[in-house]
């Protein structure tokens, strides 16, 4: 089990490694974007820092949440490299936004080339990306969308992150809502 570290970002990384330890947490799924734990812009220091803060409680950083989009960006690309480098082998991808849902199938398209090109990173530094199902405007939202943009990308470097919460806010269905529905339609 991985804690999501976004709302500890007021706390060091030697504090909410040990704070995760005492909680009997397994690891961190820690920030590396503005305001998480570690900023991408330094990550190539803050990045092996965190790793050996996490090691001194005996536990590993087995993936990190990103705003990685391209493998084309500079920032992006050290932020994965560091990420390698720490051993690192898992990355929540950013968020790819629709501007115009009527331009839906073009979105989709430069998605797609967009995670090919990551993927072909990933496997040069041994990485998986995951897309987040996140709730609002982003690509994956509603899931169909982001079967259709992994279409043709290695599945072996980049996949899905499921979030049954966001699935939920999105306009998922609880179970408890389902079941009331067929008890009334049953009636």
């Amino acid at each position: 089990v991985c804690l999501f570290t976004d709302h500890l970002a007021g706390f060091t990384c030697v504090e909410v490694a040990k704070m995760l330890k005492d909680l009997g947490i397994n690891g961190p799924d820690l920030t590396v974007r503005r305001g998480g734990l570690v900023s991408p812009e330094r990550a190539a220091v803050e990045l092996p820092a965190a790793v050996a803060a996490f090691a001194a409680q005996s536990l590993p950083v087995p993936m990190i949440t990103t705003t990685v989009l391209s493998a084309r960006d500079p920032m992006s690309r050290g932020v994965l490299e560091a990420a390698a480098k720490s051993g690192i082998r898992y990355y929540k991808l950013g968020y790819f936004k629709y501007d115009d849902l009527a331009q839906y199938e073009r979105t989709i398209a430069s998605t797609r080339s967009a995670l090919r090109e990551l993927a072909e990173l990933n496997a040069r530094l041994d990485l998986r990306a995951g897309m987040h199902n996140h709730a609002g405007e982003s690509v994956g939202c509603s899931l169909w969308d982001s079967w259709e943009a992994l279409q043709g990308v290695d599945p072996a470097r980049a996949g899905f992150y499921f979030d049954p919460a966001q699935a939920t806010i999105e306009g998922g269905k609880t179970v408890r809502q389902l079941a009331h529905e067929l008890e009334v339609s049953n009636a």
